[in-house]
């Protein structure tokens, strides 16, 4: 994999301009209008509220759902930060623990993956860079897509694991130009990494 861009923000734009709600009939009411809901009077305020009502029954299930199961690492200990990041394929999720200790390696940083199997998740990896040192913090985040899995650590760099037979090896080590992986994003054979650094920068790779 090589960079080939570099995208670096150059205006900062407040949320309250940009973002917007989207139901499922692309009824979209802007957070413009509902900062200011509060000052509207009459048929203006009415038939805000009412749009706002639609997009949020409109909006499928998962703001009903319910909590079926709470996961928690086999080996956890106090500040590991199990679930610092998350990462979701089908039935495969892995779970970064940037604060786990490794052999004796304070804040070192581990990944583990769970697999769904009838409903129930069981843990059946621990992930850990084959250079871990203390307090690289490895699993600050990860993306996962298929077989491929993108790991970040703040001290490393980004590491990419592959899993052939249910068994996941360590592949890879990538090195950002500037800054350490605050954010990962993966899709086929692009992937893109968002710097911790005072502008903030997204490199991609492919």
């Amino acid at each position: 994999m090589i960079v080939q861009h570099a995208v670096t923000a150059t205006r900062a734009w407040h949320p309250c301009t940009v973002a917007t709600y989207v139901c499922a009939r692309e009824v979209r009411v802007s957070l413009d209008a509902l900062s200011n809901l509060a000052v509207w009077r009459g048929a203006v305020a009415r038939a805000a509220a009412a749009l706002l009502a639609i997009s949020v029954t409109m909006v499928p299930g998962y703001a009903r759902a319910a909590e079926q199961e709470k996961l928690t690492a086999a080996d956890g200990a106090a500040d590991n930060a199990f679930g610092r990041s998350l990462a979701l394929d089908g039935d495969t999720l892995v779970v970064g623990a940037p604060g786990a200790e490794v052999d004796g390696n304070g804040f070192q940083g581990a990944v583990y993956v769970l697999t769904r199997s009838e409903g129930t998740w069981t843990e059946t990896a621990k992930l850990t860079a084959a250079d871990g040192a203390t307090s690289d913090r490895f699993g600050q985040a990860v993306a996962l897509e298929g077989d491929t899995l993108i790991v970040g650590s703040v001290l490393s760099g980004t590491y990419v694991f592959t899993r052939s037979g249910g068994t996941w090896t360590e592949t890879a080590t990538l090195s950002p130009s500037t800054g350490s992986p605050g954010s990962l994003a993966l899709s086929g054979d692009t992937l893109v990494v968002g710097v911790l650094s005072v502008l903030g920068e997204a490199l991609v790779f492919t």
